[in-house]
């Protein structure tokens, strides 16, 4: 009689046990640690500015497992015109040393194993200075210029969205025809005001901040030539904050700031400009130099 050429049971049954035992190995084997999708690059938000606060939205869950649970999945670091600058997390808080630069932010594998996967934000333009937003005592939050029927100027600052009790700058400003801020008039980091009064003349007042204002000093005359002054910030992307003035008959000019509690001369930005008189222009200007 011939064998059957079938295994036995017996070793039916070990076959199955060692091909059970090999599934196993490879269903509980530790898997290499890798970034378990392509992550979609960091996005930063806020205005790139002296004062400001930059905040990073990333992508945290495609870094799952790259921590070895050993800690985060991921860490962040910042640039500044492409060099390493800070580790901070979530926050960049824009100094007066960014000014002029461009700041990105940079998402990276925890490096316990995984795969060198990192990604960054695009690059933020070019950091201005200080402007109204980031208020007066350095805090950057939006902080309220007051002036009462007796001439007093008052202050009002914010901290964590929440007003303040109301601080007095002082008296007397009510031989003012124009009070504003222009954000950081000086380079110096710190938020500043200007004043027109009935002559004309412009007064630069240097803020401290940390609320307060050193005395004024004159930057300026002939202003009394206009009927609308603003301070848009840095209107023409050069860093240094700017002043916008209309002219009695609707013509609109730009001074720019030169960064040292100076202006540059006017440049026309409105209509109008053909019936303005050479010598209107205030004085205490200066030509801007050809770049």
């Amino acid at each position: 009689m011939y064998a059957s050429s079938r295994p036995t049971s017996g070793v039916r049954r070990g076959v199955a046990g060692i091909a059970a035992a090999v599934i196993a190995a490879f269903a509980f084997a530790a898997a290499p640690a890798v970034a378990t999708m392509n992550p979609d690059k960091p996005v930063v938000h806020g205005a790139p500015f002296v004062g400001s606060t930059l905040t990073v939205e990333i992508e945290p869950g495609s870094f799952s497992g790259c921590g070895a649970a050993a800690g985060p999945d991921y860490s962040i670091y910042w640039t500044r015109d492409g060099v390493t600058v800070s580790r901070q997390w979530p926050n960049y808080i824009v100094t007066e040393d960014d000014r002029g630069a461009t700041i990105a932010a940079h998402l990276v594998a925890s490096q316990n194993g995984c795969d060198p996967v990192e990604v960054s934000s695009d690059e933020t333009a070019p950091v201005a200075a200080s402007n109204r937003a980031n208020g007066f005592t350095g805090r950057s939050a939006f902080e309220l210029l007051a002036r009462r029927s007796d001439g007093t100027l008052m202050m009002y600052p914010r901290i964590n969205n929440a007003w303040e009790q109301p601080r007095s700058i002082g008296p007397g400003w009510n031989g003012f025809t124009a009070v504003f801020s222009p954000g950081d008039f000086t380079g110096d980091g710190n938020n500043d005001i200007l004043a027109r009064d009935s002559s004309g003349r412009l007064f630069l007042y240097e803020g401290t901040g940390d609320g307060g204002f050193r005395a004024g000093r004159q930057i300026g005359s002939g202003w009394n030539g206009f009927t609308s002054i603003v301070a848009p910030g840095d209107f023409n992307g050069d860093g240094n904050n700017d002043v916008l003035a209309r002219d009695g008959s609707g013509n609109l000019y730009l001074y720019p700031g030169n960064g040292q509690g100076g202006l540059a001369w006017p440049l026309p930005r409105g209509y109008g400009m053909e019936r303005t008189e050479p010598n209107h222009h205030p004085r205490g200007l200066q030509r801007r130099r050809k770049r």
